[in-house]
């Protein structure tokens, strides 16, 4: 790759950063949604489940719960047993509680870094766009840190011509 290449592949790579933005800060937080409302299910379930028979009933269908009892003859026994259910149910919570915990602690930073970059990136474009910018030491940095990110970045571009192309060869 010469550096006109280089220097492309850089600012496209920052365009999509700077017009992603809102698109991945929105994603992030759909996924952190998701976890947390499969965790208020649990509570919702608990709560529902207390002295209600027909919910019971219902429960006795529920697949994750039989899962989580290992039987559907299990199931049944434990929903006889408020304290035992609530027990199992509180468990399966806290446990995908924890399994999750450390999905939703890398969304965060994942977010953080990409909200304490966007600055850099605009300013990178305004530079690049201006060609205001000393060429050795860009390529110098380039071939240094970004070659990696860069090779991804053409595959990624490449991927996305060739879909292209198979969506017009189909229609």
């Amino acid at each position: 790759m010469n550096f006109t290449e280089k220097l492309g592949l850089l600012e496209r790579g920052l365009k999509r950063r700077v017009e992603n933005y809102p698109k991945y800060f929105e994603s992030g937080e759909r996924e952190k949604a998701k976890v947390q409302a499969v965790i208020d299910e649990f509570q919702k379930m608990i709560d529902d489940y207390k002295g209600d028979y027909a919910i019971r009933k219902q429960l006795q269908k529920d697949e994750t719960l039989i899962k989580m009892a290992g039987s559907k003859s299990k199931l049944k026994k434990l929903l006889e047993d408020e304290t035992a259910f609530v027990a199992m149910i509180e468990s399966g919570r806290d446990e995908f509680k924890k399994n999750y915990q450390q999905e939703q602690i890398r969304i965060d930073i994942l977010l953080e870094n990409a909200r304490e970059s966007l600055p850099d990136a605009e300013y990178l474009l305004q530079r690049i766009a201006h060609n205001d910018y000393d060429e050795k030491l860009v390529e110098s940095l380039i071939n240094l840190f970004l070659i990696p990110v860069l090779t991804d970045w053409r595959d990624f571009e490449q991927d996305q011509e060739k879909k292209q192309e198979n969506i017009q060869d189909s229609e």
